[in-house]
């Protein structure tokens, strides 16, 4: 019993961390669910791939394309 109750303890000490960010979050710096961008994350998009000639694409606070 008190080499299980050490496993569970061991265990419980290298397990998944609960506070998670929520899929879809915006601000986490993942493009999820209906978002355009998150932070610097511009999923690889320009100015150019908008059809400008050239500028820095942003992303706004919304995580949407600051164009």
């Amino acid at each position: 019993m008190k080499y299980v109750m050490m496993l569970v303890v061991l265990l419980g000490a290298f397990s998944c961390d609960d506070d998670t960010v929520p899929s879809g979050e915006c601000g986490n710096g993942i493009v999820d669910g209906s978002e355009e961008c998150d932070g610097l994350n511009l999923e690889g998009y320009t100015c150019k791939s908008w059809g400008y000639y050239g500028g820095t694409l942003g992303c706004k606070a919304d995580c949407t394309f600051d164009r």
